[in-house]
């Protein structure tokens, strides 16, 4: 992974997280969740995110309730 790409997937990480620890309006997303990595594909155009939610039952519906939101987050941590 190149200095830009490491950098690139630190930005996205610290938006998100940032987004998340603000709340979402869903009520499916509930606990505490975290960003524990992003990683970008060659051509940059793709990242994926990895989290975890805790406590761990609040996780299936936590999970569906971020999928639906993940356009709306998308656009947001673009934006910034």
């Amino acid at each position: 992974m190149s200095k830009r790409d490491a950098q690139l997937c630190a930005e996205i990480e610290r938006v998100l997280q940032q987004l998340l620890a603000r709340g979402l309006s869903d009520p499916r997303v509930r606990g505490m969740i975290t960003v524990t990595g992003v990683t970008l594909t060659e051509d940059r155009r793709t990242a994926r995110v990895g989290v975890s939610v805790m406590p761990a039952e609040h996780e299936p519906l936590t999970m569906h309730g971020l999928r639906s939101a993940a356009g709306h987050l998308r656009r947001q941590a673009m934006e910034r």
